[in-house]
């Protein structure tokens, strides 16, 4: 109830333009493995084939392995991961809910380089 009443009020902030993301760094990796291990066991405990695919650039994978002769990280990614886990979590429950025992859930989830040519340079929400 605690989760629903939290996106009634983000959601509410954000049609007011009042919702301020929370900019950090992640490892895209880890918000996957994350999301994957609390909701993959709840969809297949409901009998449902689960299958999920991570596709990592192999560029952006090295990138984010990479570490400075200081041993941090020489590449971050920089985004709100506790909003943006929100969505994959929420897809997963949603094919839980709606799909029937003994039915499949395919998952694919893509980490691939953009033209940066083609996107704003900003983004008003």
């Amino acid at each position: 109830v605690k989760t629903v009443c939290d996106d009634v009020l983000t959601l509410e902030k954000m049609q007011r333009r009042q919702f301020n993301f929370s900019l950090n760094p992640f490892d895209p990796r880890e918000l996957c493995t994350l999301f994957l291990e609390s909701e993959a066991a709840k969809v297949r405990a409901r009998g449902i084939d689960l299958s999920i695919v991570m596709e990592i650039d192999p560029d952006i994978e090295d990138k984010l392995d990479s570490k400075t002769s200081a041993g941090t990280a020489g590449f971050e990614v920089i985004g709100d991961g506790c909003h943006l886990r929100q969505v994959p979590i929420n897809f997963l429950s949603n094919a839980g809910k709606f799909t029937s025992p003994g039915g499949s859930v395919s998952c694919t989830l893509k980490l691939q380089k953009v033209d940066p040519e083609p996107l704003p340079r900003f983004c008003v929400v």
